[in-house]
């Protein structure tokens, strides 16, 4: 089923056209670096925002996290359509000449701009704001 659902979402993908990356870390129960991609599209006159997949991690470089990211999608999309990456702000991943989204960029998706993601900013306002009034 859950390729059935993958499949469905790449033919979505290639139909749209356009296309952006979003991938996030994160440790599981048992300590374990997971990572997280999901992608965003135009498809049928709807925004469509879809998880893709839980990968282990071997490795936290951006090498690492940037060969995760491509072997998901290599062979099921035409990475020429990727104009936009969204992560975290984390060095590892935002950095712009050894970064997940420099790799990606100089790699295979030369459009794909990235964007620091609002959730994640929008966390850092609000950790923020309640240190400054001690909430």
């Amino acid at each position: 089923m859950a390729d059935e659902v993958k499949n469905k979402i790449f033919e979505e993908m290639q139909a749209a056209e356009y296309f952006a990356i979003l991938a996030d870390k994160t440790k599981d129960l048992s300590k374990k670096e997971q990572l997280a991609i999901a992608v965003r599209y135009l498809y049928d006159g709807s925004i469509h925002e879809e998880f893709l997949c839980i990968e282990e991690l071997e490795t936290l470089d951006a090498e690492g996290l940037s060969s995760k990211i491509i072997n998901v999608m290599k062979d099921r999309v035409n990475f020429q359509n990727c104009i936009g990456q969204a992560y975290d702000g984390a060095s590892v991943v935002s950095g712009k000449h050894a970064g997940v989204n420099a790799i990606i960029k100089d790699r295979v998706a030369p459009l794909a701009n990235y964007i620091h993601c609002f959730n994640h900013r929008l966390n850092l306002v609000l950790l923020t704001l309640l240190r400054q009034f001690n909430v």
